[in-house]
């Protein structure tokens, strides 16, 4: 049915060829399959050239842009890490810019940059986190003198040891 009212729609603007709707499924199947060869020999070259200019032959039609932003970077470019789980996301896929994929350098920096901030905080969290098991070490430490003091008091009622042998705990 879809393809019927697209079919009608292609045939009333190109009035030189009409085409089925059998004909423009096959027609649109192979202008993807041709966008995802290309997307994905992109993203081959990137990381061959670690992040370096692309060849002359990767670069991106409007037409071609156009089709990835209708298929999504999933359809394009595959699943990050390799595993598909199958579920929707909530939000809608997001698209390259035509700069970000001639320039995965500075996508990279821009990555780099906030892994260190992530970093930076987590170190934050790690310094508050000592402190403070110092500061129970400190308390955990002056229990166990006041526990000894009481302890030699204890002796010292009971008559086992005098009070000369009691020594202040450090």
């Amino acid at each position: 049915m879809e393809w019927d009212h697209i079919c009608s729609k292609v045939n009333s603007v190109n009035t030189s060829y009409i085409r089925s709707a059998e004909e423009l499924k096959k027609k649109w199947s192979a202008i993807c399959s041709e966008g995802k060869k290309k997307f994905a020999k992109i993203k081959r070259e990137q990381r061959k050239t670690g992040g370096g200019l692309l060849p002359a032959d990767c670069s991106i039609t409007p037409l071609e842009e156009k089709i990835q932003s209708i298929l999504g970077e999933t359809s394009t470019f595959g699943v990050e890490g390799g595993i598909d789980t199958l579920v929707q996301s909530e939000r809608a896929p997001t698209r390259k810019r035509k700069q970000d994929l001639q320039s995965p350098s500075l996508e990279l920096v821009k990555i780099e940059k906030e892994r260190l901030e992530i970093e930076k905080k987590r170190m934050e969290v790690e310094a508050e986190r000592l402190a403070v098991e110092q500061k129970r070490l400190s308390i955990e430490q002056a229990r166990l003198q006041i526990e000894q003091e009481k302890h030699n008091i204890k002796l010292c009622q009971l008559g086992i040891i005098s009070n000369a042998t009691v020594t202040p705990v450090q």
